[in-house]
């Protein structure tokens, strides 16, 4: 058999609960319906009905009701019968394309982002929490990144002049709602109106939990500039001193917090260590 037969089977399998009362009645004319040859429509036909409500009942109440356990806030603002709607929709639609049932969360994730009208007037942050809920599992998940660094194992002689690295598992958002600080069963006040929220997602190098740093536009600043390596730390707080106008009389005062700033981000794990400026050939 084809993949485009049997994915188009197994969609109305577990998509449409008339498929199995149709097997039940006269299973050689569904399958006829969707497979050609005539070899398969009898290999199939050797297999007990309650295999392929099994099969259903898999996909119907694992991969699909696990989907709730992955985005527990979300689930919760909804009735059973919505979310089940929510669901079927996702699944009618045909966007699951992997058998891996944390990218299956990452594709309902992507699908929630086309939702629009009444049910983004009435949850207007749905995009980002979803976007958010499902950042924490791509992150606990992402494979290992072996940085093959020359990196500073001794004390130098200008700390000023090393230039930080950034963990490679971590993700800087711009949200316009506060999502990270939502909890399940508790929907925003509407009070709260949209507005910057910088936040810093990432996984520990260590412990491997993720966790989250809110910030605010200077910080986010701070770590798009040590992300592509290249500026010492010197250099990280000249700029961002003249990028937000920093007056000279505060330069001190701005320089002193911005080195305890990054000495936080190494304590904490955002930073995983320093490697020497290069130096140009004279």
């Amino acid at each position: 058999m084809s993949l485009a037969e049997a994915q188009e089977f197994y969609f109305d399998l577990c998509s449409n609960p008339k498929t199995i009362r149709q097997l039940r009645e006269n299973r050689e004319r569904v399958f006829k319906k969707y497979f050609k040859s005539a070899a398969d429509r009898k290999e199939l036909s050797k297999y007990a009905l309650e295999r392929y409500q099994t099969y259903r009942n898999h996909v119907a109440f694992g991969i699909l009701g696990d989907i709730a356990t992955a985005f527990p806030v979300l689930y919760s603002f909804f009735t059973k019968n919505a979310w089940n709607e929510l669901l079927n929709d996702f699944y009618l639609k045909r966007l699951t394309q992997s058998h891996i049932a944390r990218h299956v969360y990452f594709e309902f994730s992507q699908y929630l982002q086309t939702i629009k009208g009444p049910l983004l007037k009435k949850i207007p942050y749905l995009h980002e929490l979803a976007e958010y809920e499902n950042l924490d599992l791509q992150l606990y998940f992402a494979k290992d990144v072996v940085l093959d660094l020359d990196w500073v194992t001794n004390a130098p002689e200008d700390p000023l002049e090393l230039i930080p690295v950034l963990n490679p598992h971590l993700e800087l958002r711009v949200y316009r709602w506060p999502v990270h600080t939502m909890i399940p069963g508790k929907k925003l006040s509407k009070e709260i109106k949209p507005a910057q929220h910088p936040i810093i997602v990432y996984r520990h190098p260590e412990t491997l939990q993720v966790g989250f740093i809110e910030g605010n536009p200077l910080f986010a600043d701070l770590i798009e500039l040590i992300r592509p390596r290249r500026r010492s730390i010197q250099s990280l707080i000249q700029q961002l001193a003249k990028k937000h106008g920093i007056p000279e009389e505060k330069k001190k005062l701005f320089y002193e917090e911005a080195i305890k700033t990054i000495g936080f981000l190494r304590q904490q794990g955002l930073i995983v260590g320093m490697v020497h400026k290069k130096r140009r050939p004279r």
